[in-house]
């Protein structure tokens, strides 16, 4: 899997999880693995649940760096390519 596709994934599984916010993550993981058989990595994993574990940590970086903007007009799209692309997590947890 490349890192192109790690994050295709990442995003996919993201974007499902802001439409279903009564679901846990790991429901909506476990759904994607068994319908959609999405193919995952170790690193898929690690940002995916990585969002969820500092998310409060990551909304508030977001909301500092967003000069003008508060969190609540930043559509949940943009905070998802944002925590995609920027790869946060990494941040967090350098393994």
């Amino acid at each position: 899997m490349t890192r192109r596709e790690a994050r295709e994934a990442i995003l996919e599984l993201l974007f499902e999880s802001g439409f279903h916010p009564e679901e846990s993550p790991q429901a909506i993981f476990d759904r994607a693995l068994e319908m959609r058989e999405i193919k995952v990595n170790d690193f898929v994993k690690k940002v995916y649940f990585g969002v969820f574990e500092n998310i409060e940590h990551i909304d508030a970086l977001l909301e500092k760096h967003s000069v003008g903007w508060k969190k609540t007009r930043i559509s949940p799209w943009r905070t998802i390519r944002a925590c995609t692309r920027g790869e946060m997590v990494v941040l967090f947890k350098n393994d």
